[in-house]
Parts: structure tokens; sequence; C-alpha cells
């Protein structure tokens, strides 16, 4: 039941982090590249990846390396301040209820990619 949920949640990720990445490329390509926006891709490419590694989570054929390892800490760190981080950070600017659909949406956005990345950081197979 655990590697279904981990399953879903890595699929997730990965078809909505590919999606936000190819939108934050075609902003960079279109409109403007800038430092922010470079790094919003590599957290959206990161995320994605590790959605791409969390997709195989519980089967026979399962293997984790070291960049799977490396992204899905990125990921878990981040995941953990856009959950648990912005919205302290709303709530103190704007209030519960101004921030509250910011903070629905963070929540759905950043829930799956930390569960994945937690999958792949968490488990006691070998590191290839």
């Amino acid at each position: 039941m655990k590697e279904n949920i981990i399953r879903i949640n890595a699929w997730f990720t990965l078809i909505f982090f590919a999606l936000m990445s190819v939108v934050t490329l075609l902003l960079i390509l279109f409109e403007k590249s800038d430092g922010y926006t470079l790094f919003t891709l590599f957290l959206f490419v990161a995320m994605t990846i590790t959605g791409l590694y969390a997709r195989n989570f519980g089967l026979h054929q399962f293997k984790i390396n070291y960049l799977a390892k490396l992204l899905a800490f990125f990921a878990f760190v981040f995941g953990i301040l856009f959950v648990i981080g912005a919205p302290a950070i709303l709530v103190n600017l704007f209030g519960v209820k101004e921030s509250f659909g910011a903070i629905f949406t963070l929540a759905i956005m950043f829930i799956p990619p930390v569960l994945s990345s937690s999958a792949l950081l968490f488990t006691k197979r070998k590191v290839n």
C-alpha cells in the first residue's frame, strides 16, 4: 500500500513539475533570463527527476544511485521549506483568511514531491 501511494505521488510529481519546467524554460527563452528564473528551472527539473526515480519505488528492479539521493535531498528540503516556511510567512504578512488559497495551493503542489523524495531518502536500499 505504501509503495502504491508513493508511486502515485511520484507520477504526480513527474508530470506536474515537468510541465512547470517547460513553462519556465519558455519564460526564459521568450521573456527574461535572470538568476531567479534559472534557479526556479533548476528546482523544477530536480523535482521532475526525483519523481522519475520514485516511480519505481517498491518494484524489484528499483535501484537508487547518488544522483537520485542528491536530487531527492534537494527536493525534500525545498518542499518542506515551501510547505511549512512559506505559509508561516504568508500568515504573518496577510493573515490566515487572506492567504488560505496560497497556502492550500502550496500544500497541493509540494506535498507529493516531499513524499516521493522522503521515500528515496529514507529507504533501506543500497546506493549504487
